[in-house]
C-alpha cells in the first residue's frame, strides 16, 4: 500500500488488473480503465502530502457507492482507486455496457472536487484519460499507458477534461500486447 496515502500501489493495482483484464477477455466483457491525474493551482505537480491526501480521500469515497468501481485490494482494505504514481491515481470500472457509464464515474468524481474547491478551498482540477478493455488493449500495461497518453492531451485543454482517443502509436501498443500475450504463454 502507498504510504501516503493508503491506498492501493502501482505493484497491488497492476496485479488486481491484470486478473480483471483476463476475467474480462475470457467472459466477454469491456472494462475501462481511468488514469487521474490533477490541475493544481499554477500547474504545480501534487507534491504536497495534504493534497495528496485530500485527493486520495475524495477519488476512493465518491466511488464507494458507484455501481461498477472495481475494488483494490483484499477485502478490509479494498479501495476503488490505486495511487500508481505521485500525481496520478488509477481506477477500473466492469462491465461497461456504454460511455454513460463512464461518463457517470467522471461526472462523481469532477462534482467531488468541485465541492472541494467551493467549500474547502482546496484548488484541485481532476483530468481523466480512459482506456478501454479490448478496444484498446488486451493487457493492463498497455491499457495504463494509453489511458496516460489520453489524459496528457487532456491535460493540455486545461482544467476538468476528459479525453477517450487511442493514440497515434496504437499499433506499437497493440504490437507490445501481443508480445506480452506470447510472453505469458
Amino acid at each position: 500500500f502507498d504510504p501516503v496515502t493508503g491506498l492501493p500501489n502501482a505493484h497491488l493495482f497492476r496485479r488486481f488488473a491484470r486478473t480483471e483484464c483476463t476475467e474480462a477477455l475470457l467472459h466477454d466483457r469491456s472494462v475501462a480503465l481511468l488514469s487521474v491525474g490533477f490541475d493544481t493551482a499554477g500547474g504545480h505537480s501534487l507534491t504536497d502530502v495534504a493534497l495528496q491526501q485530500c485527493a486520495a480521500n475524495a477519488l476512493a469515497t465518491c466511488l464507494d457507492d458507484f455501481d461498477g468501481a472495481l475494488p483494490i485490494g483484499e477485502a478490509d482494505n479494498a479501495r476503488h482507486v490505486a495511487r500508481s504514481r505521485d500525481d496520478e491515481y488509477v481506477l477500473m470500472l466492469r462491465d461497461i455496457a456504454s460511455n454513460d457509464q463512464i461518463a457517470r464515474a467522471i461526472e462523481k468524481i469532477s462534482g467531488e472536487f468541485i465541492r472541494l474547491r467551493e467549500q474547502e478551498q482546496v484548488n484541485l482540477s481532476p483530468v481523466f484519460g480512459v482506456a478501454i478493455l479490448p478496444a484498446d488493449g488486451n493487457e493492463p500495461d498497455t491499457l495504463l499507458r494509453a489511458a496516460r497518453a489520453a489524459r496528457q492531451e487532456a491535460n493540455v485543454s486545461g482544467r476538468d477534461n476528459c479525453l477517450h482517443s487511442p493514440p497515434a502509436n496504437m499499433p506499437e501498443l497493440q504490437a507490445l500486447d501481443y508480445a506480452a500475450e506470447l510472453q505469458n504463454a
